[in-house]
């Protein structure tokens, strides 16, 4: 394996087990703070799991009309659904990991 290679997958396992943390979190506290809800939507959409992420951030919005975040995160997706292949080139870079850069 490549050093890329073995990057991505720390990121995906990294996002996939910090996932799962935000969703017990949700579980266990339903009116947690919409930051929760944040940092669930950006691992969904890390994953590539967008419509999760779409909803997550709606959600994060309906609790905190002025998260600013949370309605970037939204135009991205928005932005990314209507460009289609071409988006590909942008979204890793709207993500915090260097290994998808």
């Amino acid at each position: 394996m490549t050093k890329v290679t073995v990057a991505r997958l720390h990121c995906i396992v990294t996002y996939l087990i910090y996932t799962c943390r935000y969703q017990e979190a949700v579980r266990m506290h339903p009116g947690c703070p919409a930051e929760v809800r944040l940092g669930l939507a950006a691992c969904y959409f890390r994953l590539g799991q967008l419509e999760r992420a779409k909803k997550a951030y709606e959600r994060v919005v309906q609790l905190s009309p002025g998260c600013a975040e949370a309605l970037y995160g939204l135009a991205v997706l928005r932005f990314s659904s209507s460009q289609g292949e071409s988006a590909k080139t942008v979204r890793p870079q709207a993500g915090l990991c260097p290994a998808f850069t």
